[in-house]
């Protein structure tokens, strides 16, 4: 399973586990035109686990809350891809996270502000 990365609407990378049963993952851009942070340049095309946590760990809850939505969610406070895939429509700031197979995020209308989102991909 995958994560697409959304800004604005628009797919601009991809989130992927290392492989099946690790917590790690890698981002990638699909779209070298709009670089979502400047820890994660467009000119390059692939990033490693280590400099893609980072940013995404970042949108997640910490401390004993983390702990509570993971348990709530039957998952353990360390997965942050797991967490990210459940939890990303509501991510700090303007990042969300639903399946692939929507174009909009749902239960939001348009902004005119600049959205970021993570959905799964198949």
């Amino acid at each position: 399973m995958s994560l697409n990365v959304h800004w604005d609407g628009e797919n601009v990378g991809r989130l992927e586990r290392v492989d099946d049963r690790s917590r790690e993952y890698a981002f990638s851009y699909t779209d070298a035109s709009r670089s979502i942070s400047l820890s994660l340049p467009v000119d390059r095309e692939r990033f490693s686990p280590a400099e893609s946590r980072p940013f995404f760990e970042a949108l997640l809850p910490e401390g004993a809350v983390r702990e509570q939505v993971a348990s709530q969610l039957k998952l353990a406070a360390s997965d942050s891809y797991g967490l990210l895939a459940e939890l990303g429509r509501d991510c700090a700031g303007a990042w969300s996270s639903s399946d692939s197979t929507a174009t909009r995020i749902p239960g939001r209308a348009a902004a005119s502000t600049k959205r970021i989102c993570v959905r799964r991909s198949a």
